[in-house]
């Protein structure tokens, strides 16, 4: 069989085109300056006929009349015989008219915008014409003509000429239509667009929040001023220790294949169950989450609650599946109550454990891959080795037991080589690892690398960074020297930053292969701490700035989260108590309010003409709050506003005729410019969106979505008709300048909204820029 189609590469005539097809847009009016009608601006298809019969010879004509648009059209037919055999034909077919409109309006316009739409009136014909084009502005609710402009123009042939409009959109309405006809002696055509409006005021989202020291028992804010139609919310959590516990990874779930991952599974199973052992306010706190998880969102994912204080809906973000995970995993925190499933989990971890140890004592990484991996037996030791530092390690187990020491045998043989080879061999990876397993003996030369490796920390540890100087520390605390240990974090100290609101923290310090980040470089030196003294006084502010990073960040489910979780907890059994008595009040009067029974986490509506927050409490715990302003304002009267942490700035570049780009007050249409935001994070912020109110007049460069890259970070950016949205799975603490590009299309007054960013985990980091007027000059 043969298919064949009668379509050819050519242009279509004013005749060939349906008068009347495509669906008419809303609010189409007839016309009083020629017979016939407005075409819509946008036919998405002109034919779709998926089943079509051939005649007895094979052959198929196919004719259809395209819709009234000017444009090209693609046709593509497919055909093929009872045998499968086939074949595609393509062609591009023209519509065009004698006389032809082409308007370029923006996708939406703002109330109260002024703004020049440009009509491209097109001369098809081979002489020339004189044409009266009429651009009329008009209410497509009720037809009602808003404005007119008509003029009269000669078009040379196979030339175009420009038709300018100038609108200045109403202050009230959510639609607005524009229509342009050309008439000439040799005909018509007409279009007509529907253009959404946008409300002259943009919604304002701002927060100021706060956080309290463990002996701060009254805070008192002053509101801010009220603005139109403001909503004031406080939000609240008096002991945030709890959303810490909640960071537990739990029972890892099945599927587990490498040898770190089963010890990461061991290490996170124990520790969640020997914290509910050993810390029974813990286990009825869990208890009390699970039962009423219907009432009560503890055990929701941060990106799940509070989704009107967010400027976006999660099912506008990346992280929806994220949130789903997250809230997963905090509801299988219930399983530790059941004895069945917790020992199960275990149980299948230490099997896959033994079944990888090799007979040299090494681990393989997985089952696929029968052989010792340096790697993988290192990565098993280390976790198990912290489990014993922490003091979780089951000492009744003989079969962990012996998967540890023979990976311990195992990196020992491989450093006896080493020293068989370079007599002055020194292994701190070996030392460290055999120092948290006090049951283990070393053998001669491996007591002799140790020893070697002890006093080349000793001799040069000055020269180390902050975070080797805490490992130097706790590896010479497990060998018993502690005078030089203490001299070590006296050192780390002198890098510390400490504020009685946030804490004790090290800013030096980079960012580790952990999600959690350098929080688990405040873990390690929490622990190092309290093993030189349970009474040192840098525990609690260490403790208080650790569990303040977890507001705003999601730790995943690695092994560092449990340490993390159990280094708290071991370090001071302080705060491991149920919320106090909380009393709010605006003005001397008494707000309502129902915290939740351990966290002390609520929610209040605030009157937005209050001027005074006061907030007494009788809990001794850190605490964070934030007082969220929701309300509308026009773009130009908005000032930029940081808040604790978080800033972001918006400036605009034109590209210079040079290619170099220069900040101006003033643009012209047809200019390229560039957007640029600088994002200034005072700590580490997950999952922050970024959305970018433009104006109308400005066309985005490129239309599909792509990262941006700043710093070494990649950016997720896309564009939609009114904004530009940025997601940022994790913003690391610094200065990002993110940048994207826009053309100018049309010439007028409009106003340009804000740039808001927001962390959708923690939506009282929220910060906004300024908003302004643009002002584009006509081009000549």
């Amino acid at each position: 069989a043969k298919a064949e189609a009668v379509a050819e590469d050519c242009m279509l005539s004013d005749e060939e085109i349906a008068p009347d097809s495509g669906a008419p847009e809303s609010g189409e009016q007839k016309t009083n300056d020629a017979d016939g009608q407005y075409r819509p601006s946008e036919i998405a298809l002109a034919m779709f006929r998926p089943m079509l019969t051939t005649d007895e010879n094979g052959l198929l004509a196919l004719t259809f009349t395209v819709p009234d648009a000017n444009t090209t059209w693609r046709f593509i037919a497919t055909g093929f015989d009872t045998s499968l055999r086939h074949t595609t034909e393509i062609r591009d077919i023209t519509a065009s008219k004698r006389i032809m409109v082409t308007p370029n309006p923006p996708r939406f316009l703002r109330n109260g915008d002024e703004a020049d739409i440009e009509v491209a009136v097109f001369n098809n014909s081979d002489h020339a014409v004189t044409a009266r084009v009429i651009n009329e502005w008009f209410d497509p609710a009720n037809g009602h003509v808003i404005g007119r402009h008509e003029q009269t123009t000669e078009i040379q042939p196979m030339l175009s000429v420009k038709s300018t409009s100038t609108i200045t959109v109403p202050s009230e309405g959510q639609m607005l239509g524009f229509r342009t006809r050309a008439v000439t002696s040799d005909g018509s055509d007409g279009q007509q667009n529907i253009v959404p409006l946008l409300p002259a005021e943009t919604p304002v989202v701002q927060s100021d929040n706060f956080y309290l020291a463990p002996d701060d028992s009254v805070y008192s804010m002053s509101l801010p001023k009220a603005a139109k139609d403001m909503k004031l919310t406080l939000t609240y959590c008096d002991n945030p220790l709890w959303f810490v516990i909640t960071a537990l990874p739990g029972i890892q779930t099945p599927g587990l294949r490498t040898a770190p991952d089963a010890a990461a599974a061991v290490f996170s199973t124990v520790v969640a169950r020997e914290i509910m052992a050993r810390y029974p306010e813990v286990a009825k706190a869990v208890r009390h989450w699970s039962e009423s998880a219907d009432s009560d969102s503890t055990l929701t994912s941060m990106l799940e609650r509070n989704p009107d204080l967010k400027t976006l809906l999660l099912k506008s973000t990346p992280w929806q599946q994220e949130a789903m995970s997250d809230t997963e995993r905090m509801r299988r925190l219930s399983m530790l109550f059941d004895r069945a499933q917790t020992d199960q989990a275990y149980n299948d971890a230490i099997e896959l454990l033994e079944k990888l140890r090799q007979t040299d004592g090494g681990m393989a990484w997985n089952t696929f891959y029968p052989r010792s991996s340096e790697w993988a037996t290192e990565a098993v030791a280390a976790i198990l080795g912290e489990l014993n530092r922490i003091g979780y390690f089951p000492a009744g187990d003989s079969r962990l037991r012996a998967v540890y020491y023979s990976a311990l045998g195992y990196i020992q043989s491989g450093a006896e080589k080493a020293l068989t080879a370079d007599p002055k061999y020194t292994d701190i990876t070996f030392a460290m690892l055999a120092s948290a397993a006090p049951g283990f003996t070393p053998s001669a030369d491996g007591q002799r690398i140790i020893d070697r490796t002890l006093q080349s920390v000793i001799e040069r540890w000055k020269s180390l960074t902050v975070q080797d100087k805490i490992e130097a520390a706790l590896l010479l605390i497990s060998y018993n020297r502690r005078a030089v240990a203490s001299e070590i974090m006296k050192s780390v100290d002198e890098y510390s930053v400490s504020n009685p609101q946030l804490g004790m923290w090290w800013p030096s310090t980079g960012s580790s292969v952990y999600r959690s980040g350098n929080v688990l470089t405040a873990a390690r030196a929490l622990l190092a701490y309290s093993m030189l003294s349970p009474e040192s006084p840098q525990i609690d502010p260490i403790r208080q700035w650790i569990i303040i990073q977890n507001q705003a960040m999601n730790w995943g489910t690695a092994p560092a989260v449990s340490h993390i979780v159990a280094s708290l907890l071991a370090s001071s059994p302080a705060w491991v108590e149920k919320a106090g008595s909380v009393t709010i009040t605006v003005d001397r009067k008494d707000i309502a309010v129902t915290p939740e029974p351990y966290t002390g986490s609520l929610r209040a509506s605030l009157p937005a003409k209050g001027t005074t927050l006061t907030i007494a409490r009788s809990n001794g715990t850190p605490a964070w709050g934030a007082v969220i302003s929701r309300y509308t304002a026009v773009p130009a009267d908005i000032e930029a506003l940081p808040c604790e942490g978080l800033s972001i700035e918006k400036r605009l570049l034109r590209m210079a005729p040079d290619g170099s780009w220069k900040e101006v007050t003033e643009l012209n249409n047809g200019d390229r410019v560039k957007v640029v935001l600088t994002v200034k994070a005072g700590r580490d912020i997950d999952y922050l969106a970024i959305t970018d109110q433009r104006a109308a007049c400005l066309e985005p460069a490129d239309q599909l979505p792509e990262p941006i890259w700043s710093e070494g970070v990649c950016f997720y950016r896309e564009n939609l008709d009114t904004e530009t949205r940025i997601f940022i799975d994790r913003l690391r603490k610094g200065t990002y300048i993110l940048t994207y590009e826009m053309w100018v299309n049309n010439a007028g007054s409009y106003a340009s909204g804000i740039a808001t960013a927001q962390s959708q985990y923690a939506p009282e980091l929220t910060a906004h820029s300024s908003g302004s007027q643009l002002n584009v000059k006509r081009s000549d």
